[in-house]
């Protein structure tokens, strides 16, 4: 919105899902006996298959740019998803106010 619909750049939001990684494995369920760790490893997204959706992002700019996909939230695989909070624009002002704290810096 801050850009304008003539902008060059598209912003949109990606959650990867649920993903099996060391850090779920160490850090989360360290303690949980083997058995469980085998189940859960078979549950949760591959970490490849959480970087799909950031993937299909990167690259399928053709569609993106021709459906005019901006501001928008993909949940995994790609998936378009309307978030209740994507619509909230004190949310996104805070958000922004934030991001431009923690990058002030470096900029």
């Amino acid at each position: 919105r801050r850009l304008g619909d003539k902008s060059k750049i598209y912003v949109n939001a990606v959650h990867p899902g649920a993903v099996y990684t060391p850090m779920v494995n160490t850090f989360y369920f360290s303690s949980m006996p083997q058995f469980f760790m085998n189940i859960l490893s078979r549950l949760l997204w591959t970490v490849e298959e959480g970087a799909l959706t950031g993937i299909y992002l990167g690259v399928a700019t053709d569609k993106i740019r021709s459906k005019e996909v901006r501001g928008r939230y993909f949940h995994p695989q790609s998936v378009e998803f309307d978030h209740p909070h994507m619509k909230d624009e004190m949310l996104q002002e805070n958000v922004w106010k934030l991001c431009e704290e923690l990058v002030q810096n470096f900029i």
